[in-house]
């Protein structure tokens, strides 16, 4: 399909991991360089791996990144960031571009581009980031910046007023490349042990205390645990935790799909009180295999899972009901192959051809 949008897309995210955010980017990034678009990326890549490094055909910026064990320093410290990227970005002054803005986070690119009359596309994935203060004033920014926003689901777009700009619910969708290894899995026959597959952050409110203690009680299974984190966090984390034998935890990689194939369950035990999962990218992934998910009852997550059709939807405090349940489903051959076959079913809801068509298609109504 050709385009008619400029050829230089100018694209800003903060930093450079393996969470859903920067794969989304990469991939329609992926997709637009073999289209002969001209991309420049600014995030933070030095010292880092994650899904937006050394994509062939992209040129790159270094924007600064550090994390202090004091909050309010990494917040000084990112605000510096943003002021340095400010001044950077008015060499864009005279040339036909887009600023497409992922997450609400890199804000001087969005002011920037707007001083100078350039077309501000965010595409949004998150609805709350602390602290509150920042927050809202990121949203503010984006509201008095974009000529156009794209979300991730549904219930992210609920969560806005976006008066001024032309918004669009754009769901997340895999690759080609992540498909065609898709396509070459073939199940076990029968399996011994039933295993149980989460994929998050290190962090306290993705579930990870809640699913450790699941694995605790449910002895009988298999759980793994992987987390986008190195090794040396990994340890220092969990090196002083009593962790049962049947827990294996794995540090941030860019192949997940060993870990898909084993899996016979994916849960996401997000906290609904302190985060919002905004669509559930490893949810997508797993039922690309035909593997049912059990998911929070709030967020965007539960526009990829119809309650006991191709999984369920239990919060994270109910631990009881949430061990019953994968009991239930590991205990009852017919309804898991139910679950997984309308899983894989609802997996094709998410076209990856219709969503860089759909993003095209709005890069291209744009009157630069």
């Amino acid at each position: 399909m050709m385009t008619k949008y400029p050829k230089k897309l100018v694209c800003f995210h903060r930093l450079d991991d393996y969470s859903g955010s920067p794969l989304v980017l990469s991939n329609l990034i992926k997709h637009w360089v073999q289209n002969d678009r001209q991309v420049e990326l600014y995030t933070a890549t030095k010292g880092r791996e994650g899904f937006l490094s050394e994509i062939s055909g992209v040129t790159y910026y270094h924007v600064p990144y550090k994390k202090f064990s004091i909050k309010l320093f990494t917040l000084f410290y990112f605000l510096f960031s943003q002021l340095q990227l400010f001044f950077r970005l008015f060499k864009y002054r005279n040339e036909q571009v887009i600023f497409y803005v992922n997450t609400l986070v890199p804000f001087a690119a969005a002011i920037v581009g707007k001083l100078m009359k350039k077309k501000v596309i965010y595409h949004i994935h998150e609805v709350s980031i602390s602290p509150i203060i920042l927050n809202n004033f990121l949203k503010k920014i984006a509201y008095k910046t974009a000529s156009d926003a794209i979300f991730v689901s549904n219930y992210v777009k609920e969560q806005f007023n976006f008066n001024d700009a032309n918004t669009f619910i754009v769901y997340n969708a895999l690759s080609k490349d992540f498909l065609d290894i898709v396509k070459g899995y073939e199940p076990a026959k029968k399996k011994d042990l039933f295993q149980i597959l989460m994929i998050c952050s290190l962090k306290d409110f993705k579930g990870i205390w809640e699913f450790i203690e699941l694995s605790k009680l449910l002895v009988e299974f298999r759980f793994e645990l992987v987390v986008n984190a190195s090794l040396e966090n990994i340890n220092h984390t969990f090196s002083k935790k009593s962790l049962p034998n049947n827990l294996h935890i794995y540090p941030a990689t860019k192949n997940v799909h060993e870990f898909y194939q084993r899996a016979d369950l994916l849960l996401n035990l997000s906290h609904t009180d302190k985060w919002i999962e905004t669509f559930g990218l490893t949810v997508l992934e797993a039922m690309h295999y035909g593997k049912p998910a059990i998911v929070p009852t709030i967020g965007g997550i539960t526009e990829l899972i119809d309650d006991n059709v191709n999984g369920y939807k239990i919060d994270v405090k109910n631990l009881n009901e949430l061990k019953d349940k994968i009991l239930f489903i590991a205990e009852n051959q017919e309804h898991y192959d139910s679950l997984s076959l309308e899983a894989l079913k609802k997996s094709k809801s998410f076209n990856f051809k219709t969503m860089v068509e759909t993003v095209d298609k709005i890069l291209d109504s744009l009157n630069v």
